[in-house]
Parts: C-alpha cells; sequence; structure tokens
C-alpha cells in the first residue's frame, strides 16, 4: 500500500499495529533528539531517507515508545546557482513506528536539498535533528534501448545504439556485457567500455565467445551519478 502526502509517497504495507498507551498520570517527555538522517538517489529516481529509530526517552515511570516520525525536506540550493544558499521549505512526510526510512519523490533535478527528521511518542513530538549532508539531486541515466546489430562475420561483429539521457549528470561513457542467453547462472562477460561520445563499435575476434555461438549483447549507461539499469538484449548469432 501506498500512503501519498502531495508530492511525495510513503510505503506504509509493513506498518506494525501499536498498542493504545495510557499516560495515567505519568511523568513522561517527548523523545529525545535523533541523529540526522542520511540520504542517497535511488535507480527509480527517487531519494531514499534513512534514520536510526530513536530509543525512548522519559523520566519518572518508565519509557514511552515511539509511535511514528515526520521527516522534512528544506532546499538550500537551485540548480545553476552554486554559491548562493538559500532555506526554503518543501514538504514533510509522516510515517508510523516501524519504519527507519522512506521514499521522496517530485525533487527537481540539480537542486541541493537536506533533511531533518523527528520522532514522537503519546506525549508529543520531540526535536528535530540537525541537517543531514547536503545531497545534489540527480537522478541516474536513462535506461538505454536495445544496441542495433549493423554487421556480422565470421570474427567482427558491429553493434550501434542510440545516444542516453544523462538526467542533469555528467556522461561518462558506456558498457557493453555479453551474456549466454541459454544459460542464465554464467557470469556475463564485460566487453568493454566506451567514451561517451560512442554510439557504434565494432568488436573484434578478441571481444567475441569462441567457438563463435549465438550470445547476447547488453549494454549500459554510466554517468557521474551511476550506471543505468540495462538496456534489453540484443541476440547476436554467426553468420549462415
Amino acid at each position: 500500500a501506498q500512503r501519498t502526502h502531495g508530492w511525495s509517497a510513503v510505503d506504509v504495507s509493513a506498518t506494525p499495529s501499536i498498542a493504545a498507551t495510557l499516560l495515567d498520570g505519568g511523568d513522561y517527555d517527548p523523545p529525545g533528539q535523533m541523529d540526522p538522517p542520511t540520504a542517497r538517489v535511488t535507480s527509480t529516481g527517487m531519494v531514499r531517507a534513512s534514520w536510526e529509530p530513536v530509543p525512548p526517552a522519559a523520566r519518572g515511570e518508565g519509557a514511552l515508545p515511539a509511535i511514528g516520525y515526520r521527516m522534512v525536506v528544506r532546499r538550500v540550493r537551485q540548480a545553476g546557482s552554486s554559491e548562493e544558499k538559500e532555506d526554503t521549505f518543501i514538504g514533510e512526510i509522516e510515517t508510523q513506528a516501524g519504519f527507519d526510512s522512506c521514499n521522496v519523490a517530485g525533487l527537481v533535478d540539480g537542486n541541493t536539498y537536506v533533511f531533518f527528521v523527528a520522532a514522537r511518542n503519546a506525549v508529543g513530538e520531540g526535536p528535530m535533528s540537525a541537517a543531514s549532508d547536503e545531497l545534489k539531486f540527480v537522478r541516474q541515466p536513462a535506461r538505454p534501448g536495445r544496441p542495433r546489430l549493423v554487421s556480422v562475420t565470421g570474427t567482427a561483429v558491429q553493434v550501434e545504439w542510440d545516444p542516453v539521457d544523462g538526467r542533469g549528470a555528467t556522461l561518462t561513457g558506456y558498457q557493453l556485457i555479453r551474456r549466454n542467453p541459454h544459460d542464465a547462472d554464467e557470469e556475463p562477460v564485460p566487453v568493454d567500455a566506451f567514451p561517451p561520445d560512442t554510439t557504434r563499435v565494432l568488436l573484434t575476434a578478441d571481444d567475441l565467445p569462441s567457438p563463435f555461438v549465438p550470445f547476447e549483447l547488453v549494454l549500459f549507461a554510466v554517468t557521474s551519478v551511476g550506471q543505468s539499469k540495462p538496456s534489453k538484449a540484443l541476440l547476436v548469432e554467426p553468420p549462415a
């Protein structure tokens, strides 16, 4: 199940049930301050913000468990403005107890963000954490299209592909791998890495299986952020 909070969504499918807590006049405190969350860009183009669950904080008659968390996102720098900093509220996500992370969608490529988190119990919300490390949001590269076969001989194969969108990051190159279409458990073989302006390559005998049997080629795009998902496979068969 997905719970949507405007510009973002949180998976709450595994939320545990929370037993009612009777304060009964006890002397309790809200939770203590949490450590800053960590944040990273995921392969699906969102940000995963994670935190360490806060230990119960109380005095007097015992501790109250945390019943949820609130995660806040603020923008500190817009794309193209490397020097000028700001402090703009973007949004917040509330989760129930049992979660130590949430996914943040709808962020803008090139903008820089920080993340905060606070825990709450039956008394109230504790203090907000300090800011996370700054995260410049750049999505991982688009998935390449399937490579196309240009020519094949007994000793060489030429393939080409369309340029890939780096989605705001610097495209650093492409990676081709070769795999066995009849054995999914066989380890793929890296063929070669190619510069970012490459869209056609000639594979020679050293790059081909020996003997020349049918094989698949799969393409990855690589940027300064990371590697794309694999392209669909191109099946290459020996010439008749």
